[in-house]
């Protein structure tokens, strides 16, 4: 089959915060950060460590950067990354951030958070950057370039958005930070049928999760293996592993699910597939 132009590269994989050592270097320690491509059109999925990442291979470009970003939501290990996202510091650069309004503040503010002293020495204003910011509400879908995109709503500590991504008969969906078990299941279920690609929060196992982690915010690979076979999706991709897993703890459990639903694999950062 033809390749549609259609690409995702993970970039930072973990969840929590980042876990780098010789524990995490095959599958990555940085924090979520996923780049959704259309040919030259880019997609940012999150502001986790990875983005630095990110940041250093555009850098590269001899043109201008112009990217859109779409947050999840506004906790720490998704955002912790984005001051030093480099092409923000530079007038060629065009960013256009969405997100949704959490406690009176919109997508503007929270950014601006991440700029704000002492907990950083430079404020947003001081960005050379061209910053372009949009509101956006769980069922509202909206246009980036040829892309259609649908927010929809996640079971998370100060709520999450999930994604859809569709463009050129390809549909992905990021799903990170949900715990199941409540009625956002079948809407998750729904916005995942018939996609070529899940990326799931895959943070606990099914002991872990009953034994210590039932409220935190966060789902199983058993669940995700659950979600995809209900949905019929093509890929499973499981992500935001816990900060604590090592590699071999990975290929463990990327080996468990893959019994189960031959399209599941772990994330990893630099890793790229397309569609």
């Amino acid at each position: 089959m033809a390749s549609s132009g259609v690409s995702i590269r993970f970039y930072g994989v973990r969840g929590s915060l980042p876990v780098p050592g010789p524990a995490t270097v095959r599958v990555g320690g940085n924090t979520s950060c996923v780049l959704y491509k259309i040919d030259d059109e880019m997609i940012v999925l999150d502001c986790g460590s990875g983005i630095r990442v990110l940041a250093s291979e555009l850098m590269q470009q001899k043109h201008p950067i112009k990217a859109t970003v779409l947050l999840s939501h506004y906790h720490w290990d998704h955002m912790l990354g984005l001051p030093f996202f480099v092409p923000m510091y530079m007038p060629s650069t065009q960013l256009t951030f969405y997100g949704e309004r959490k406690d009176a503040q919109g997508v503007e503010e929270e950014v601006k958070k991440q700029f704000t002293g002492p907990n950083f020495p430079v404020e947003q204003k001081d960005l050379n950057s061209q910053l372009i910011f949009k509101e956006i509400t769980p069922g509202e879908e909206f246009k980036v370039g040829e892309a259609v995109i649908k927010p929809f709503r996640l079971n998370h500590p100060n709520l999450c958005l999930g994604y859809r991504l569709e463009c050129r008969d390809t549909a992905i969906v990021y799903a990170t930070d949900h715990e199941h078990g409540t009625d956002y299941d079948d809407g998750l279920i729904e916005m995942s049928r018939g996609a070529d690609a899940l990326i799931f929060d895959s943070m606990y196992t099914e002991e872990e999760y009953a034994k210590r982690a039932k409220g935190w915010g966060h789902s199983t690979w058993n669940e995700g293996v659950r979600v995809a076979t209900a949905a019929e999706v093509k890929n499973l991709f499981l992500f935001h592993h816990e900060p604590e897993r090592s590699d071999d703890a990975v290929d463990a459990i990327e080996a468990d699910a893959t019994r189960e639903f031959r399209g599941a694999v772990a994330a990893r950062e630099g890793v790229e597939y397309s569609f």
